[in-house]
């Protein structure tokens, strides 16, 4: 699936043989139209229907079969970027399920079949809204299924909203004041929902709802009419552990899980870390137009301070000052674990303490050890660059 919404959306198995590693196979969507060395080994119904599927897992399942549970975005041409009308043939942000894994594997004979288990649709009352939600890292621990979701700041919620309905985004941010509040509104922390494995297939019926341990139990929605209205969530759920983004609207991605030695943990991107500098302590009074000259930019403190970005930062701080959490408004991506009894504890969330992380982007496991490989907003600074830790559990306390 290519960001346009314009490429196929499929499953591949590699057929190519290792004198000829990319050639041939029923896969003809290729530079030479001759194929690479791969087959379309899933069903029609995947193909141009769903969006981007982001991660997936192998799982045992409680029947002992081997499955896949894939994330799917929504479709980019679920709107029509010049009518807005809504294609009904394609998907919103789905969690998918495959059928059972044949032995061998699936092949272009025997395509793999799939059913949807969740949706964004059965969580968020915000139709336009949420076609720029997605689902983020997910994992298998304990026999539960844990999967979080992912929002790529404005450019989810803000962006998408403006293409299914131009004339309503219009009305709701024709001025800065509501702009900004429209900003707000479409804003979206991770939320982070558990089910047990005996239960995907009532979830997938819509007989019961997954546990939701950080999220939204209300929404601030738009109505035809341009104005908002409080509503709660579709799922019905009370947030077990707390708000989105564990009380921090900066955690828009659940981006990493690991689970080992009784442990869940859970990586998060925090999209205000470098915020903090941008507009404490960059100067942005000049423009380097080449090396050893610069024009000066006049009223850039002002263009600074009514920026978009300086109303959502501000925005954040204030909701996170209310919750009595303004001593976490800071520089730094978080990370927690889930322990044996399902509950949250927290490792960092200050990067290690280092502000120029931004978020934890892999955990991984080595030769029985567990490491953390963090991502970072800054380039020069010797904080910057990406940074590997290990974690130690005689470290911490129970």
């Amino acid at each position: 699936m290519t960001q346009n919404g314009n490429g196929p959306t499929v499953m591949l198995r590699w057929v190519g043989t290792p004198e000829e590693p990319f050639r041939g196979g029923n896969y003809q969507e290729t530079l030479d139209g001759q194929g690479a060395g791969w087959d379309v080994v899933s069903t029609p119904q995947l193909n141009h229907r769903f969006g981007m599927i982001g991660d997936f897992i192998q799982f045992t399942h409680t029947d002992g079969s081997e499955r896949l549970i894939m994330s799917s975005a929504a479709h980019p041409l679920l709107y029509d970027p010049e009518t807005g009308e809504k294609d009904s043939t394609r998907h919103e942000s789905v969690m998918l399920l495959s059928e059972k894994m044949p032995v061998g594997g699936w092949t272009s004979d025997n395509p793999m079949e799939f059913q949807t288990i969740f949706s964004m649709e059965r969580y968020d009352p915000d139709e336009k809204g949420r076609w720029g939600a997605k689902w983020g890292t997910a994992s298998i621990h304990n026999n539960v299924l844990y999967f979080g979701t992912y929002h790529q700041g404005t450019q989810a919620g803000h962006s998408h909203f403006k293409i299914a309905d131009k004339r309503l985004y219009k009305q709701l941010t024709d001025t800065r004041q509501k702009e900004q509040r429209f900003l707000q509104n479409q804003w979206r922390a991770t939320s982070v929902f558990r089910i047990p494995l005996k239960q995907l297939d009532d979830m997938a019926a819509g007989i019961i709802e997954p546990e939701l341990l950080y999220g939204y139990e209300r929404f601030q929605v738009a109505n035809e009419e341009g104005d908002w209205e409080t509503r709660p969530n579709k799922s019905g759920a009370t947030p077990t552990y707390g708000k989105a983004g564990m009380g921090n609207p900066g955690n828009i991605y659940s981006w990493t899980s690991l689970s080992k030695d009784g442990r869940l943990f859970w990586g998060f991107f925090d999209a205000f870390t470098g915020v903090h500098d941008l507009l404490s302590q960059a100067d942005s009074s000049r423009m380097l137009l080449y090396p050893g000259y610069s024009i000066p930019i006049p009223f850039w403190k002002h263009f600074r301070d009514t920026s978009p970005t300086r109303s959502l930062y501000n925005w954040a701080r204030d909701e996170m000052n209310k919750d009595g959490m303004i001593n976490e408004f800071v520089a730094g991506g978080d990370l927690i674990f889930f322990g044996s009894d399902g509950k949250p504890m927290t490792l960092t969330s200050n990067g290690f303490g280092n502000p120029c992380v931004n978020g934890i982007r892999n955990a991984e496991e080595l030769n029985g050890r567990v490491y953390f490989a963090t991502s970072t907003w800054c380039n020069l600074s010797e904080k910057a660059g990406m940074e590997f830790y290990e974690f130690k559990p005689e470290l911490i306390s129970q």
